[in-house]
């Protein structure tokens, strides 16, 4: 899978990678890398099907920002 690859690629470690996506698929791919994942309910799949993922769900780009204590 394309995940594995990019992270093996990059030599990422799971605690350094972020996911941010709109869609359930996302966050099982977070999943499966042991990554975190922040989904945009705002995008392409409806927020009532977000809520079936463990991922923390967002309604703006905005909200990452608060979330990761960015303050630019």
């Amino acid at each position: 899978r394309r995940e594995f690859v990019y992270t093996q690629k990059e030599n990422a470690r799971k605690e350094e990678v972020l996911v941010i996506g709109d869609l359930v698929h996302d966050a099982e791919m977070a999943n499966r890398i042991g990554a975190e994942c922040i989904l945009l309910s705002s995008g392409h799949e409806r927020p009532e099907r977000l809520i079936s993922s463990d991922a923390k769900i967002v309604d703006s780009l905005s909200e990452i920002k608060s979330l990761l204590n960015i303050t630019k």
